[in-house]
């Protein structure tokens, strides 16, 4: 069964397209003039950055901080960490197929011995009109031994003070599990078969010219064009109903949903390297669904998102070598709601197994968030190309799941929500 709820309106105020696109006019050699850290690859690929200063030099307030490793835990030490801010989602969400943006420098630092590193801003004008509802989307473009790593995230401002970075174990696959608007904590491990191969072009002595720049008077590698639109069913909430049991569902306006990202390069085979968070300008009351005695029923509700993949070339090591990207980015929540019989399995409870508690006649989530949904959507955005992609969504007014038992002193819940904690667990009712 498949709903279509009306989705409202909302405007938000953005910067104009030509705001948006500009930026520091800096060519290669000035910018090897205004930077000794800001080098190799990444500089020929992001020379607009040299002209910023590096982050271990500022007191502006902290964006993000961390520690960078590969998939085997050594540290990437030395490692150039470039973050660049996005157009407000608002204005990419708007991008015909064909469309394009630029990216604007924010921010750059060197990983110290340890991998560890902290990018500084402070919150300008020019990155409030950047910043949409969901937040200011950013990418990270990261070198380190020959090879450049791609991370896209996301960051609110707190009353113009602050930056806040929420981070969501499981959905972007990275390796930390800190969640923290204090820290804003956010460690890396980067997989080098996931990495473009990039040499140090400045080490060998060649370089790359102005006019071997694939976008004619464009940046190097800051400029995205808007690939392709899919629309693609993900989970936001599922339920279990086991013997005398309802559930409902209801997903409402301001709902919200985190989905990874993915990046691709030249080939179009997709690895999770980021996540972002998108809100609803609509919602539904899912149907709901009663197991009879000795029955059970489990149920994945399911919002239909859209996502762009979008492309942009970058010069290689080599003059008149061009390297393509893809990235995956959730624009928007469609209004399309449907369920289906789930994928995940039915777990056991009982009571005193520190994940089950009373029902009480009814029960109803609260604010917490939900398990991460695995395989929670798959994306083809191009033959060749695909992209599995993970997500959350939270258990509050907006995501709520309710059971109703027949016997009004034999219900019981468990799962993960505020109450009982159980790591991976969805939420399930009962009657015992």
């Amino acid at each position: 069964m498949k709903l279509r709820a009306r989705k409202s309106v909302v405007s938000t105020v953005t910067a104009s397209l030509a705001l948006v696109l500009a930026g520091p006019a800096l060519s290669a050699n000035a910018s090897a003039e205004a930077s000794s850290a800001v080098t190799g690859a990444a500089l020929l690929r992001f020379p607009e950055f040299a002209g910023l200063t590096d982050s271990r030099a500022l007191q502006d307030p902290l964006m993000l901080q961390g520690r960078l490793t590969d998939v085997a835990g050594k540290a990437l030490g030395g490692a150039q960490v470039l973050m660049a801010a996005w157009p407000s989602n608002d204005v990419v969400a708007k991008l015909p197929v064909g469309g394009s943006f630029s990216v604007v420098p924010v921010a750059r630092t060197v990983a110290g011995k340890d991998g560890s590193y902290q990018l500084r801003s402070l919150i300008t004008p020019l990155l409030a009109s950047l910043t949409g509802r969901d937040g200011l989307d950013v990418e990270l473009d990261v070198f380190h031994g020959g090879r450049h790593y791609v991370y896209l995230t996301q960051l609110k401002s707190d009353r113009g003070t602050a930056w806040i970075h929420d981070f969501v174990r499981g959905v972007d696959g990275q390796a930390s599990e800190l969640r923290s608007s204090a820290t804003n904590a956010l460690n890396l491990s980067f997989d080098p078969a996931h990495g473009e191969g990039v040499e140090d072009a400045a080490r060998r002595g060649s370089h790359l010219r102005t006019s071997d720049k694939p976008i004619p008077g464009g940046p190097a590698c800051t400029h995205w064009k808007n690939f392709a639109l899919t629309e693609a069913w993900t989970t936001a909430a599922t339920a279990v109903a086991r013997n005398n049991t309802k559930a409902s569902v209801l997903f409402n306006t301001g709902a919200t949903i985190t989905t990874s990202t993915g990046v691709g390069i030249g080939n179009g085979q997709f690895a999770i390297n980021g996540s972002r968070t998108r809100t609803s300008g609509g919602g539904v009351e899912f149907e709901s669904y009663t197991a009879k005695k000795g029955k059970t029923i489990a149920r994945d509700f399911l919002v239909e998102v859209q996502h762009q993949t979008l492309e942009r070339v970058c010069m290689g090591d080599r003059v008149g070598e061009y390297r393509h990207y893809y990235v995956t980015n959730p624009v928007e929540l469609t209004g399309g709601f449907t369920d289906a019989p789930s994928k995940y399995p039915v777990w056991n409870c009982q009571l005193h197994d520190g994940k089950t508690t009373l029902g009480h006649g009814k029960v109803w989530t609260e604010n917490a968030k939900a398990a991460t949904y695995e395989r929670a959507f798959k994306l083809t955005p191009f033959d060749g190309a695909s992209f599995t992609g993970r997500a959350v969504s939270g258990y509050n007014e907006q995501v709520k799941v309710t059971f109703e038992f027949a016997g009004r002193h034999k219900g019981q819940w468990c799962g993960h929500t505020k109450f009982p904690l159980s790591k991976g667990q969805r939420v399930q009712g009962f009657e015992a």
